[in-house]
This record gives C-alpha cells, sequence and structure tokens, in this order.
C-alpha cells in the first residue's frame, strides 16, 4: 500500500522544522478533526458557507504537508460548496474522512 503522503515533501518539511515537526504533525491531526466536524455540521445543516470555510481549511493544512490525495479530495468538495451542493456530496464527505483517517495513522506512526 502506497503512504497517503508524498515523503519527499514530508521529509523536507521535516528537515525544516527539526525539533517542531511532531508539534505540527500533532497539531495538524487536531486540527484536521475540528475542520471534519465543522464539514459534518454544514452538511447536517446544509450551510455550503461553512462547509466551504472549514474544508477549505484542511485543504490548505494537508496540502502543505504532502497529503495530496486528501487535498484533491477537499478541492471537490470545496467547488460543490461553492456551487451550493453540499447537501448532495455525503459520499465524499466520507471519502475525505477516510482518507483524513489515513493521513493521521500515518502521520502518528512517524511521531511514536
Amino acid at each position: 500500500m502506497q503512504a497517503p503522503i508524498n515523503q519527499a515533501q514530508l521529509q523536507e518539511l521535516r528537515e525544516l522544522l527539526d525539533d517542531e515537526f511532531d508539534t505540527l504533525i500533532e497539531s495538524y491531526i487536531a486540527d484536521s478533526k475540528t475542520h471534519l466536524k465543522a464539514v459534518q455540521r454544514a452538511f447536517d445543516q446544509r450551510d455550503n458557507a461553512a462547509g466551504y470555510e472549514a474544508i477549505h481549511s484542511l485543504k490548505g493544512a494537508s496540502a502543505n504537508l504532502g497529503a495530496t490525495r486528501l487535498a484533491e479530495l477537499c478541492l471537490k468538495l470545496q467547488v460543490e460548496c461553492k456551487a451550493n451542493r453540499i447537501s448532495s456530496n455525503e459520499i465524499l464527505i466520507q471519502m475525505i474522512q477516510e482518507e483524513q483517517e489515513a493521513v493521521s495513522a500515518y502521520l502518528l506512526t512517524l511521531i511514536q
């Protein structure tokens, strides 16, 4: 199975941050869970603007870490929110949640 993170990008980040790398990973994992809760809440309330904001934040943070597939899925949902279609994207949201879990699990193995 391929890692859910771009290895070269992650290694570059690790070298750049050195001792702060673990803190960044822990913050990313916590923040990504918060963003996903906000996305789910936006879906439940059919709030496209809130969904857009939450998924935009998750997309940026994921892209910075090299979680390319997760960032791509987030972009798709961002486009859907902008078109006021969050309510028809339950499967995409589920895919994002699953990918975020895979990314987080992988990242945790790096700092334990």
